[in-house]
């Protein structure tokens, strides 16, 4: 059986969930078409030194191609995920 305080939670979670659903998505979609949000002053400085650390040219479009420390059809792809930052990319 169901007490109240069951419900009030159920119902405090559903509405957090609604409430929140609008501003979240607005966020997320101005992220994926790569508009300027209120977080950019904060998150492009991290950002930029992950980029930094990775070697990553965050300009540069990043193909399939490109992400070859994580093929699964090649022997040895654990160990290539691994060393994906040390050795030479190919051509």
């Amino acid at each position: 059986m169901m007490t109240t305080q069951g419900w009030a939670e159920i119902a405090l979670t559903l509405s957090l969930s609604v409430a929140l659903a609008w501003p979240i998505g607005m966020y997320l979609s101005r992220v994926w078409n790569g508009e300027r949000t209120w977080l950019d002053p904060l998150l492009k400085p991290v950002e930029g030194l992950f980029y930094k650390a990775a070697g990553v040219d965050p300009k540069r479009s990043q193909g399939w191609g490109r992400s070859r420390a994580f093929s699964t059809r090649r022997p040895g792809s654990i160990p290539n995920a691994a060393r994906a930052g040390w050795d030479t990319p190919r051509p």
